[in-house]
């Protein structure tokens, strides 16, 4: 899912019906289920000069979208 669109409370939650929270950052991921309600979230992004923190966080997406297609 792409969201754009201003950080207003207004906006955030005319576009995602109350399911996310305090939103603040971008990135932000949503991982969200058949059903269509957010399962995950994640903010931030660890790209790969971070090493180790980067495939962790490629693991865990990972894990986060096979138990979604499950």
């Amino acid at each position: 899912m792409l969201f754009c669109g201003s950080l207003e409370d207004e906006n955030v939650n005319k576009r995602l019906r109350g399911q996310l929270n305090n939103f603040f950052a971008y990135p932000t991921t949503l991982f969200v289920g058949r059903n269509g309600k957010v399962q995950a979230i994640h903010s931030g992004f660890k790209g790969p000069g971070t090493g180790e923190e980067y495939q962790a966080q490629i693991r865990e997406f990972h894990e986060l979208a096979e138990k979604l297609v499950k």
